[in-house]
């Protein structure tokens, strides 16, 4: 009898997770390697940005939106998704790389150039 609770806790659980979520999560994390393309990627981390509350989920999302962003060329976006991903996690310092050659890509090479060393610093 503890075995059929146990098992039905179980299912449960499993019920409690909609699949989109788990496929919102792998197509997020996914790159044009995997065969995504940068809309997909950005309509399933947008998925994410929208539902979850876990900071490092959350940044992990802006960081991959960010990074479709940029592939798509759309800087100002990258930059904003980057900014998102640094504030919930201070030491990203792959957003903050990237941030920094999106700002060049705008023509801020200051500020790229700020970013980028700082970026390179946290990884020191």
């Amino acid at each position: 009898m503890n075995i059929r609770l146990t098992m039905a806790a179980l299912a449960a659980i499993v019920v409690a997770v909609p699949a989109y979520a788990v496929d919102n999560a792998k197509v997020c994390a996914s790159t044009a390697k995997d065969g995504a393309t940068p809309d997909m990627i950005i309509e399933a981390c947008s998925a994410i940005v929208q539902d979850a509350d876990n900071p490092g989920v959350l940044a992990g999302a802006y960081y991959n939106r960010g990074n479709a962003y940029f592939d798509k060329k759309n800087y100002e976006l990258a930059i904003a998704d980057y900014d998102h991903a640094v504030k919930l996690r201070a030491n990203y310092a792959s957003a903050m790389f990237n941030r920094g050659l999106a700002k060049k890509h705008l023509g801020d090479n200051a500020g790229g150039d700020a970013d980028m060393a700082a970026a390179k610093a946290m990884n020191q």
